[in-house]
């Protein structure tokens, strides 16, 4: 809504234009930065998957092996060095 906003009023009133398209790029920027680390794992990666692999290997259904297959591989390793 910020985006919108800042095109219509950018022409009328450029001081409330611009704090809008400040707020639309801040809050894309906010979210990128903060999904960048949310769905990642711990350096034990190895770990996790060798025992994740353990219990979805127990599975009857063939279509959920492939499900969790696809999950592990896609599942990114974290480096907390820095």
């Amino acid at each position: 809504m910020a985006g919108f906003l800042s095109i219509w009023l950018i022409h009328t009133n450029a001081v409330l234009g611009f704090l809008y398209a400040y707020m639309f790029f801040a809050g894309i920027t906010i979210y990128l930065g903060l999904f960048q680390f949310a769905y990642k794992t711990t350096p034990k990666h190895k770990e996790l998957v060798k025992m994740m692999e353990t219990v979805f290997g127990g599975l009857a259904n063939p279509e959920e092996k492939k499900y969790w297959a696809r999950v592990l591989i896609s599942t990114p390793r974290m480096n907390l060095a820095g």
